[in-house]
């Protein structure tokens, strides 16, 4: 099932804003890396599991203590690695079908 645009944004604002705790809004920045995962076909799961490891990280880092806003390019390499591993197990695992 493939999710409107508008849910896409929504979904990961929502969660965006509720993992780092602070900031009422997401920059025009943001969405326009939401666009581009949402063009990549990256599914909400992997992106909202990026967002929280990468929060995460920041403050176990930092002792639980963030300076600043989290934003959707500090999250961007995390999401990007996710979404790399998925699609390389995918194939792997259509690869190992093929084969047998």
């Amino acid at each position: 099932m493939m999710i409107s645009e508008s849910n896409y944004y929504t979904e990961v604002e929502n969660f965006l804003l509720e993992k780092r705790e602070r900031g009422l809004l997401v920059s025009a920045s943001d969405y326009r890396i939401m666009k581009k995962w949402e063009t990549m076909g990256i599914p909400l799961d992997v992106v909202k599991e990026g967002i929280e490891l990468t929060i995460d990280g920041i403050k176990f880092s930092k002792r639980d203590r963030i300076n600043g806003i989290i934003t959707l390019s500090s999250c961007g390499r995390r999401v990007l690695k996710l979404w790399r591993e998925r699609c390389d197990a995918k194939r792997g695992l259509q690869e190992e079908w093929y084969s047998d």
